[in-house]
């Protein structure tokens, strides 16, 4: 396994190297605290890397608090506004769940593995597909196996049009109320079924059967690959949360 470090490098003369061991150190240990966030991010990007050319201690020093002022920001301020806005998500999932008689902690945490691994394959992060699974859990009662199955649909669906996944997921959601005119204009033609359930599968079926692979294609173009270094770079500030 790669080792992951947050390091900063400082060129220095006379016994300034000694004093300014410490807090390399210091700052390599942050890296080792944060090697869970850091083994996911690393594949994609270096966090930080910079040489500072300082004359003195004092310089090295006010230069290193400063750099250590903006981490704080990113890291901890950042972190914990990130870990919250994850948590929310997790929440509004489980209430969808519970509300459609499908809550378990098997079924939570199988869909939150699933959010991350299409972050993984997509531009969108594992937050937006929790809280898109949730949307989509409310409209159509669903197993956790079909809310996986909907949830990509919307992800294909969001990169077909170029829409974002919410409004994605609220026109897939009107083949649960047994509206499927709204999705001729789109080229898809869905059977309706016996029941809305019935018909809502079928439009997720359709949906997936046309744009298959709309979403995990996005990741290919500049915005796209930006984004998605942006999703790990935020799961990284999660673990300072």
């Amino acid at each position: 396994m790669a080792e992951n470090k947050v390091g900063i490098e400082i060129s220095v003369e006379g016994d300034a190297e000694a004093k300014l061991k410490g807090i390399s150190d210091g700052f390599l240990k942050l890296g080792d605290d944060a090697e869970k966030g850091t083994k996911k991010a690393s594949t994609s990007f270096d966090v930080f890397k910079g040489v500072l050319e300082a004359r003195g201690v004092e310089k090295a020093i006010e230069l290193v608090a400063s750099a250590a002022e903006k981490l704080f920001e990113v890291f901890i301020v950042d972190g914990v506004k990130a870990a919250i806005a994850q948590e929310d998500a997790i929440n509004k999932l489980n209430q969808a769940l519970a509300s459609a008689g499908e809550f378990s902690q098997e079924a939570s945490k199988d869909f939150i593995e699933f959010a991350e691994s299409m972050q993984d394959t997509t531009k969108f992060s594992n937050d937006a597909i929790l809280r898109t699974g949730a949307l989509i859990e409310s409209l159509g009662h669903l197993s956790v196996d079909g809310l996986k199955g909907a949830t990509t649909a919307a992800a294909n669906l969001s990169a077909a049009l170029g829409v974002d996944l919410e409004t994605a997921a609220r026109k897939l959601g009107l083949a649960a109320e047994g509206n499927v005119a709204s999705f001729k204009k789109f080229g898809i033609t869905v059977k309706e079924g016996a029941t809305n359930a019935e018909t809502f599968a079928n439009a997720v079926a359709a949906v997936n059967a046309k744009f298959g692979g709309a979403a995990a294609s996005q990741v290919l173009t500049f915005s796209g690959g930006v984004e998605q270094l942006k999703n790990n770079f935020d799961d990284l500030v999660k673990v300072f949360g």
